[in-house]
């Protein structure tokens, strides 16, 4: 998000500072249930991130779908071969559950009970892992093994076979918030066509439409989402489908310029030069964006243009902001002649990269700090931050979510450590520093395990060296 402040020497500038959504990821949490024939209950958990919608973003309220699971009751099965057996069920152990029943299946593969049974415990197994909140690569393959021997096993039994398809569409989610942005909406897709008209896997198809902006595309399935007997899902899709609405009513009349690489809409008559502008600057800044980032968005962007007032009355956004990002860049018109607007501009995108990079916004100090190396230049002016930072630290770890909550000195207080964070690390280890965390963090590690890997350092150990290079002496 950018916000308006004076700059060395006095002149205005635009720092972005990006609110991150209101409708995501801090945390909404989603339900649902899931049978195994007789008694194994699945919960699918909605998690509103941050009041970001933040999700990715910050001050909307940004929701994110992960599943988790209740305990399985071993109720639902019905073959009792041997102690074992029984044991494992009873310690809901699936993966040994598994192991003993796929030993019985070889044996006696006509066995309906056996074959049903061997399904459920394959269900659970993924579930189990899903349930962990678990994203690292090697685990989101065991679940998908897992759910791909179920689907095949229970292809009879219809209510265990929508739960596959539900747990499908939820490990989509997964991968496709690791980075796996083509699989993920791929497995999202083959769940969607075999559950039809499920309220839940529809919600988590025009949930991945949303994130990514296109809006009329997640329209209809969100629709079919708030019919869920789940309040937790019903809420989630109603609170997405009031935020289309205001944005596709507010942009009806909008005039579109379309690029390879952007989407540009904006108020008022129909202006060859404005458009031009904004497009060229959003060209100008791919490659100090891939510089830092590692590589441009590879989806079209799309960037909303507000002229007046109504970019301010449309947004909640705190007043100090003049721009944001929310899976689509907002600027303001009366921006665009200020001597700011390109770094408005390349901050923006910078996000835009990140989200797009992640399929999610990293914390938010790397974030913002990366943004504003792209759009200040990587080297921090270490007096205007001392300035800025005053008496008082904000650690790293509390700087994870959006910045929109802040009064304008605490917003101040924290792009600044941001920024020397984020210019420290590429102080010492080189521009390529923020796209290696962000290769980590795609591979499911958190930013703190990523530092580790990549420098050495725990997050604790970043802040006392930012501190002592910016000269940082208060508390």
């Amino acid at each position: 998000m950018a916000k308006t402040r004076k700059a060395a020497g006095g002149v205005p500038a635009s720092w972005k500072k990006r609110p991150q959504k209101k409708s995501s990821i801090d945390s909404i949490i989603i339900g649902i249930t899931v049978a195994a024939f007789g008694v194994t209950l699945l919960v699918v958990a909605v998690v509103l991130i941050f009041l970001k919608l933040e999700s990715p973003f910050g001050s909307k309220k940004r929701l994110t779908a992960d599943l988790m699971t209740t305990s399985e009751e071993t109720g639902g099965f019905r073959w009792r071969g041997s102690s074992e057996l029984s044991k494992a069920l009873a310690k809901k152990d699936w993966v040994a559950a598994v192991r003993i029943l796929e030993a019985e299946y070889r044996k006696h593969g006509t066995s309906a009970d056996i074959r049903h049974d061997l399904g459920q415990a394959h269900l659970n197994a993924a579930l189990e892992i899903l349930g962990r909140d678990a994203k690292a690569s090697a685990l989101l393959k065991k679940a998908s093994l897992h759910l791909q021997r179920a689907a095949s096993l229970l292809v009879t039994d219809k209510r265990l076979s929508l739960r596959v398809a539900q747990a499908e569409a939820s490990l989509g989610v997964r991968e496709y918030e690791t980075g796996l942005k083509s699989a993920g909406t791929a497995r999202v897709e083959r769940a969607l066509r075999k559950a039809g008209t499920d309220p839940f896997v529809n919600y988590l198809r025009g949930y991945i439409y949303y994130l990514e902006g296109r809006y009329r595309k997640a329209e209809p399935y969100l629709k079919r989402a708030v019919f869920a007997k789940e309040a937790d899902i019903r809420r989630a899709a109603q609170g997405m489908l009031s935020e289309i609405k205001t944005d596709l009513a507010e942009e009806k009349t909008f005039n579109v310029e379309e690029t390879s690489r952007f989407v540009l809409k904006y108020q008022g008559p129909v202006r060859p030069d404005l458009a031009s502008k904004v497009l060229s600057a959003l060209e100008r800044s791919e490659a100090s964006v891939a510089t830092i980032v590692g590589r441009a968005p590879q989806r079209k962007v799309v960037v909303i243009l507000y002229t007046g007032a109504s970019y301010k009355s449309a947004r909640e956004i705190p007043d100090w902001s003049s721009a944001s990002f929310d899976g689509r860049i907002r600027l303001s018109e009366g921006d665009i002649n200020s001597s700011s607007f390109e770094r408005t501009v390349r901050h923006e995108y910078t996000h835009a990269a990140t989200f797009d990079y992640l399929g999610r916004s990293p914390p938010a100090w790397l974030d913002e700090g990366a943004a504003q190396c792209v759009a200040e230049g990587v080297s921090p002016p270490l007096e205007r931050l001392r300035s800025e930072i005053g008496a008082r630290w904000y650690s790293l770890s509390r700087l994870n979510g959006s910045f929109s909550r802040y009064s304008r000195a605490d917003a101040d207080r924290a792009y600044a450590i941001s920024y020397a964070a984020v210019g420290y690390l590429i102080r010492r280890y080189g521009s390529g520093i923020v796209q290696s965390l962000l290769e980590e963090m795609k591979h499911s590690r958190s930013l703190d395990a990523a530092l580790r890997i990549r420098t050495g350092l725990s997050l604790n150990d970043l802040d006392r060296e930012t501190q002592r290079w910016v000269g940082f002496s208060g508390q």
